[in-house]
């Protein structure tokens, strides 16, 4: 039977994510999204478009971008959301005013120190927007999504949340899968 095989192996799959689930440290200035609106913060990453072997791939490539003086973390998040008809499972922003979109990061990308994400965004200053050649990441989980827009929650001053960090030499985290 086709169907009973599909369901083992969601349930084999879903084991493996939650396994693969740690705390991340929320530094002050980060965004936090509020509860119920699908985004969790998932750290500081490197842009892998410098690193050596990457062929100048983006780490969050395949997707959409969009940039201005008015970036928000809330407006990167509802920007991938409607683009992507809630495909993207990542949000990155970088330089303070960049947003990108993707359901997948380069395997050259790494979770690095929360100081290098250290520029203010354009359109909200008391948050942090990446940084140069680095990404505040956030990623989104529709079995999180209750509420239909984000409002503005408060800054983190230090406090944990659980994200999702797969990440392995040999392919892309896709939707929380590796592939």
């Amino acid at each position: 039977m086709f169907f009973p095989t599909i369901l083992a192996t969601v349930a084999l799959l879903g084991l493996g994510i939650r396994a693969a689930e740690r705390s991340v440290a929320v530094p002050p200035g980060v965004y936090l999204p509020e509860p119920g609106w699908g985004w969790s913060y998932a750290g500081c990453w490197n842009e892998s478009v410098h690193v050596n072997g990457s062929g100048g791939a983006r780490t969050l490539a395949f997707g959409k971008m969009t940039a201005g003086p008015q970036m928000t973390a809330p407006g990167c998040f509802q920007y991938c959301y409607q683009e992507g008809s809630g495909i993207y499972t990542f949000a990155g922003l970088e330089y303070g005013e960049e947003c990108w979109c993707s359901s997948s990061i380069s395997r050259f990308s790494i979770e690095i120190g929360s100081q290098h994400c250290n520029l203010p965004c354009k359109g909200n200053a008391s948050h942090i927007c990446g940084g140069s050649d680095t990404l505040t990441l956030y990623k989104f989980n529709p079995l999180d999504r209750t509420l239909k827009s984000p409002s503005e929650p408060s800054v983190a001053s230090t406090s944990y949340v659980s994200a999702l960090m797969m990440l392995g030499t040999a392919g892309v985290l896709v939707a929380g899968l590796m592939v």
